[in-house]
């Protein structure tokens, strides 16, 4: 199956989503924040990444931003429990993400999920980052 990243700061819905994900097959990581979330993903090269907007540390439109920079072909959903922001937003209408509402209902979640795996290349980084030991 595939390799899914979620970042999320809310542990409940994080560790809740990368089981489910686990339980489908799914090779799973989880970050608490964007700044983890990019190290996992320029170590581990997921093929897919499931993020939060609002969080502490560094926010999921920076996280986006990032991604898009050194990962142009990696897919994203985005979620978010508030309106999106401008940047997220442009990105959805342009096909560059995929965005979800919370609360999440998992079996739409994971429908767009396979729909999205389905349109997307394998990830491949444009650009090498150093590496970063994640914990």
């Amino acid at each position: 199956m595939s390799r899914i990243l979620v970042i999320d700061d809310e542990p409940v819905l994080r560790i809740t989503l990368r089981y489910l994900l686990e339980q489908e097959g799914h090779q799973v990581w989880d970050a608490e924040n964007g700044r983890v979330g990019v190290d996992i993903c320029r170590n581990e090269h997921p093929d897919l990444v499931i993020t939060d907007i609002v969080m502490p540390e560094q926010e999921g439109v920076t996280t986006f931003e990032i991604l898009r920079e050194e990962f142009p072909e990696m897919p994203v959903i985005a979620m978010s429990g508030a309106q999106a922001p401008t940047t997220i937003r442009t990105a959805a209408e342009s096909g560059k993400l995929a965005y979800v509402m919370k609360p999440v209902d998992t079996s739409s979640l994971f429908k767009l999920i396979q729909s999205v795996l389905k349109k997307s290349p394998a990830p491949v980084p444009r650009r090498t980052a150093p590496g970063k030991s994640v914990g």
